[in-house]
């Protein structure tokens, strides 16, 4: 089934018109043979990893969110131009990842046995409640029905009065409104998946295809199975990512989608 997808994918590339390129691993040599490069991406020593800090003022209020990181690794193993590529939660975890990262150590990348610089992405989480059958407080659930409602009756003053409940920042003048959804009062990371599913209903009616994809994103939280979301919803979801990635001629990404939602069939 993979072969048939990425068949199909590969259509999507030359109905677009695009070419393929001499560094597509699909295209070979002009004698049709192409060496063959041992590649290990950079693996983190867990076993050197310090406790991570978690932000007071967060573990206060009972806040939790998760944070991806893009940086490179060294050829001696050290983190180098660490970024924050998305997160949930608000700025106080992101610093705090950044600065767990800038600790690490790592076993080099290498390729064919000799160390080089490699990129690595990675994720940590913030989470304070273990499993719990009932984690959205009935406040935000209520919340959350409302910004539903507007959304499916398409009353868009509705929907940001209460979506302007949970985000003071959402009615405020901005160019990206994709970098205020952070810091949305979502207190865990069921909330946060919860009302990011919202948001993409919200960006369907009011917005562009990358806002939509950005929630999605968000909701899922690069998990491989459902966690955060219900079963049905975490799988709709991905689908609904698998149609935006293609759209958007994101065929890579759209295959590692298509792998998790391949998994998620096989497990029933």
């Amino acid at each position: 089934m993979r072969g048939l997808i990425l068949a199909t994918l590969l259509l999507a590339v030359a109905l677009s018109g695009e070419e393929p390129t001499s560094a597509d691993p699909l295209v070979t040599g002009g004698d049709g043979a192409e060496a063959i490069e041992t590649y290990i991406p950079p693996k983190l020593r867990r076993a050197e990893i310090e406790p991570l800090k978690y932000p007071r003022r967060q573990a206060a209020r009972n806040r939790e969110g998760w944070v991806y990181m893009n940086f490179m690794v060294d050829t001696q193993g050290k983190p180098y131009e660490i970024e924050v590529a998305d997160s949930v939660g608000g700025k106080a975890f992101e610093e705090a990842a950044v600065k767990a990262a800038e600790t690490w150590q790592f076993e080099p990348a290498t390729l064919n046995g000799v160390a080089i610089d490699a990129g690595h992405r990675h994720r940590i989480t913030f989470e304070l409640i273990g499993p719990n059958p009932n984690p959205i407080r009935k406040t935000f659930a209520k919340r959350y029905q409302r910004i539903e409602e507007a959304i499916a009756q398409q009353d868009r003053l509705t929907a940001d009065k209460w979506i302007t409940s949970l985000d003071e920042s959402w009615s405020k003048q901005g160019k990206d409104r994709r970098n205020r959804l952070a810091s949305l009062e979502a207190q865990n990371l069921y909330e946060n998946a919860a009302l990011h599913l919202a948001l993409y209903r919200y960006f369907r009616v009011w917005g562009t295809e990358e806002e939509q994809l950005n929630a999605l994103y968000k909701a899922v939280g690069g998990e491989k199975e459902p966690r955060y979301l219900p079963e049905l919803a975490f799988v709709s979801a991905l689908r609904n990512i698998f149609a935006l990635q293609v759209r958007q001629k994101q065929y890579a990404r759209a295959l590692g989608t298509w792998d998790v939602l391949q998994a998620q069939a096989l497990e029933k």
